[in-house]
C-alpha cells in the first residue's frame, strides 16, 4: 500500500540531468508564497539545501543546484547523485525528522507537500524555513518549477526548462488533436489481480492519459488512486493497458494469464505495455518524458 501512494504523490528532467551547476544571481529572494499560501521568507540565496520528495529533488537537480543540497529523503533516488546523499525519511516522527534536518544546517527545506504536517512546523519552530509546492497537475508542474526558481534566483534556468518542457507537451497534444481518443487502463499495483490499483481523476497518469490524446477508463473514479474491479475493466474493455508496476515483476505476459483478462481487447491486441511509473507520477521535469512515452503507445500512428 505504502509503495502505491508513494508513487501517486511522491514519489519522478526533460533529457538525462548532468552533474553541472547554475549560476545563482545576486540578491536576496525575500518572501514568497508557496503552493499552500504560506508567506515563506527565504532570506539570503540558499546555500545550504534540504529537498524532501523526490519530484523536489528532481526539480532541484534541473536546475543546476544538486551541489547545494546537504540532504533529501530517502525515496529521493534520481539523478545517480543522489545516492551519495544523507537521507531522512519523511514519514518518521516528527521530532526524528527535525532533529536530522536540523543536524545538516540547512537555509531552507523545499519539499512537495500537499498539506502542512507536524514536522514542517516543528522545523519552522527551530528557524528553519519550510517551502512548500503542490502542483496537481501536469501545467502546475510548470508552475512549481518557476516557483523554485523564483526561490533560489534560478530563474533564466527555471524559464529555460519550462519553455522547453511547453513546447514538448505542445508537440504531443498538436498531434493528436483530432484523433481519435483510445481506452486506457493503467495499473499501479496489480498484486490483486481480482482489483489492482488504478490512477483516478486528480492524478498526473489521469493528465497524462488526457494530453496524450487517450481515456482514462478509471478517469471517472472514486479517487485519484483506488482498486477498479476486474469485471469494471473487463466493461471499460481498454484499447491500451499501461502497466506502471513493471519495476515490481508484473509483464504483460502475466496480465494475459489472469483470469478473465484474455476477453479485453489491449490484451487480444497485444497493447500491453511496461511503462517507468517514477516519471509518470513524479511533479518533476521528466514528467515530459512520461508524455511522450504514454503519447507513443496510444497513438503509434502518429509517433513513429
Amino acid at each position: 500500500m505504502k509503495r502505491i501512494f508513494l508513487s501517486l504523490f511522491l514519489a519522478a528532467l526533460v533529457t538525462v540531468i548532468g552533474a553541472c551547476t547554475t549560476t545563482i544571481a545576486p540578491g536576496a529572494p525575500g518572501t514568497l508564497q508557496d503552493d499552500l499560501g504560506r508567506s515563506v521568507n527565504i532570506g539570503e540565496v540558499p546555500g545550504r539545501i534540504v529537498s524532501i520528495g523526490a519530484s523536489t529533488t528532481e526539480i532541484l537537480f534541473a536546475l543546476g543546484l544538486g551541489d547545494r543540497i546537504v540532504g533529501c529523503d530517502k525515496y529521493s533516488d534520481y539523478p545517480p547523485e543522489t545516492a551519495k546523499m544523507p537521507k531522512v525519511d519523511a514519514f518518521s516522527s516528527p521530532a526524528t525528522i527535525t532533529e536530522i534536518i536540523v543536524g545538516w544546517e540547512p537555509d531552507i527545506v523545499f519539499a512537495l507537500w500537499y498539506s502542512v504536517p507536524d514536522w514542517v512546523t516543528s522545523l519552522e519552530n527551530h528557524g528553519v524555513p519550510v517551502f512548500l509546492i503542490a502542483p496537481k497537475g501536469v501545467h502546475d508542474i510548470l508552475s512549481s518549477i518557476e516557483l523554485l526558481g523564483k526561490a533560489t534566483r534560478t530563474e533564466e534556468r527555471s524559464t529555460e526548462l519550462t519553455v522547453g518542457m511547453q513546447k514538448r507537451i505542445k508537440a504531443v497534444t498538436d498531434a493528436t488533436a483530432g484523433s481519435s481518443r483510445p481506452k486506457v487502463f493503467y495499473e499501479i499495483d496489480g498484486t490483486d489481480p481480482t482489483k489492482p490499483w488504478t490512477a483516478g481523476p486528480g492524478s498526473f497518469v489521469d493528465d497524462l492519459i488526457r494530453l496524450a490524446g487517450g481515456e482514462n477508463v478509471a478517469g471517472t473514479g472514486p479517487s485519484e488512486g483506488f482498486q477498479m474491479t476486474v469485471e469494471a475493466i473487463l466493461d471499460s474493455d481498454p484499447d491500451v493497458v499501461l502497466l506502471g508496476d513493471v519495476l515490481w515483476g508484473t509483464t504483460p505476459e502475466s496480465v494475459a494469464v489472469r483470469p478473465g483478462w484474455s476477453k479485453i481487447k489491449a490484451v487480444k491486441d497485444g497493447h500491453v505495455y511496461g511503462v517507468n511509473s517514477d516519471m509518470a507520477s513524479r511533479a518533476g521535469p521528466r514528467i515530459v518524458e512520461a508524455l511522450e512515452e504514454f503519447a507513443r503507445l496510444i497513438h503509434p500512428e502518429l509517433f513513429k
